[in-house]
């Protein structure tokens, strides 16, 4: 710096730092290997490990300095980064997108529909993980693409500038792990929380197929925590408000030659159908009913229509006529049959005699089929599997097999239910044979006599 005179004059100070440093050492011999096993969501999450995190500083005596001792001291600590608090301060890039909003005159509903589908049209996902974002909010929405950090913190801001109760809620996706105890470092995702009319919406504008409250398979790991611009958190249950099920209708005769011709009807919802459409739209869709054809092991498919798949929000339904030519097996003068046909679980996924983690399922889901099947004339019913009701322990699952034959009609209700996307090691006995016993049930014959 320069004096009142021009002489060039420096300030300089210098300070003694004294510290101590602690060096820990682990040592395990015999480490047994991680096996490979199926429905594990994340393998690393059970590795042994030691992981260190920064929770507080004190340079000077009671000067203490907190960053994640305390789930709302990891809230005030990320709002306080630039990256992240002060994205969401600078929206004036926002205004003219925001007038229009209003000049709309929507509902609450309308407003966050409308936001998200703004933000998932105008924004493109880079495949980048964060819940920082490293660029400025602005410079992400003009160049129209960014990691999740940016579109989501743009499609939070647009939703505060809009009037909506929003905060952000950190996630960890299901490839990073799973933050057991106050972490900065713990996650990697941040999306969008909606209060509005006792509930929270969750929004993620990184899938171009998402909606309100159903998010891409990824980020459903463990729990979210909502952070607030207050620094407060609250633990978010990400789970709460799905309910993805396939429910199938299935009518269908036999012939005396063993064919087996049919109209098949699905109604995909939720989760479920978001998945269905994540498949649709990566494949070619001139090869789409073959693939479906192979996929079901059917002789020929026709009509095939598909409804809903363009409209995000809305379930898909799926329908197509059938047709099956060898299927019967016949023995003599009696004909056996699957009542379950291609509809049926040919195999026990859980063959190991042990288990070493729990049993993650993507999320919690049912399945129900009816299935009503007209008997070839001439044959009665000599033989039909009895009705089971199976269930998990701790009220994780459900399973509902009945049949019955009534004037040369066979009616058949399936209905399978997991209440719970993960299931204890303990319980794994238990799953498996469940699991056995539904297969089994599935695959047992209709025996049909000719009279």
């Amino acid at each position: 710096m320069k004096d009142s005179y021009g002489t060039n004059t420096q300030n300089s100070r210098s300070a003694r730092l004294s510290f101590s440093e602690l060096v820990a050492v682990y040592e395990k011999e015999d480490v047994p290997a991680l096996k490979e096993e199926i429905y594990v969501t994340n393998p690393r999450s059970y590795r042994m490990s030691v992981i260190y995190e920064l929770v507080s500083t004190e340079f000077t005596r009671g000067n203490k300095k907190e960053y994640a001792t305390t789930w709302d001291e990891v809230a005030r600590t990320i709002f306080k980064d630039s990256r992240f608090g002060e994205r969401l301060e600078r929206t004036r890039f926002l205004k003219d997108v925001k007038e229009m909003i209003f000049q709309k005159q929507l509902s609450d509903a309308e407003k966050i529909d409308f936001i998200l589908d703004h933000i998932k049209t105008r924004m493109t996902w880079d495949g980048e993980y964060t819940k920082y974002a490293e660029d400025e909010l602005d410079e992400a929405y003009e160049r129209g693409s960014g990691s999740v950090a940016e579109i989501n913190l743009t499609l939070i801001a647009l939703l505060k500038e809009c009037g909506l109760e929003v905060y952000p809620v950190l996630l960890s996706s299901k490839q990073y792990g799973i933050p057991l105890y106050p972490t900065l470092e713990g996650y990697n995702y941040v999306i969008a929380g909606v209060r509005n009319k006792g509930k929270v919406i969750l929004l993620d504008a990184t899938d171009k197929m998402s909606s309100p409250d159903i998010l891409p398979n990824r980020v459903y790991n463990w729990t979210g925590r909502m952070v607030s611009f207050q620094g407060v958190s609250q633990e978010i249950d990400l789970f709460e408000n799905i309910a993805p099920a396939s429910t199938i209708f299935l009518k269908a005769s036999i012939s005396e030659e063993g064919i087996i011709e049919g109209d098949y009807k699905e109604r995909l919802s939720s989760l479920e159908a978001l998945n269905f459409r994540h498949n649709y739209f990566s494949h070619d869709k001139s090869e789409w009913e073959e693939e479906e054809q192979e996929k079901y092991a059917v002789s020929e498919i026709l009509n095939y229509d598909l409804e809903g798949v363009d409209a995000f929000e809305a379930p898909i339904v799926r329908s197509f006529n059938f047709k099956v030519e060898r299927g019967v097996d016949r023995v003599g003068n009696k004909i056996f049959v699957s009542p379950l046909g291609f509809l049926r679980l040919s195999e026990n996924p859980f063959k190991s005699d042990s288990r070493q983690f729990p049993i993650s399922f993507d999320y919690p889901f049912s399945k129900d089929i009816t299935i009503n099947m007209q008997l070839p004339k001439g044959y009665k019913v000599s033989s039909l599997p009895e009705s089971t009701n199976l269930g998990l322990p701790d009220d994780s699952g459900t399973f509902f097999y009945s049949i019955a034959e009534n004037n040369g009609m066979l009616q058949v209700m399936m209905r399978f239910k997991l209440k719970k996307h993960v299931i204890p090691v303990e319980y794994y006995e238990s799953l498996k044979e469940f699991y056995k016993l539904r297969v089994d049930k599935e695959n047992e014959k209709v025996v049909l006599e000719k009279v």
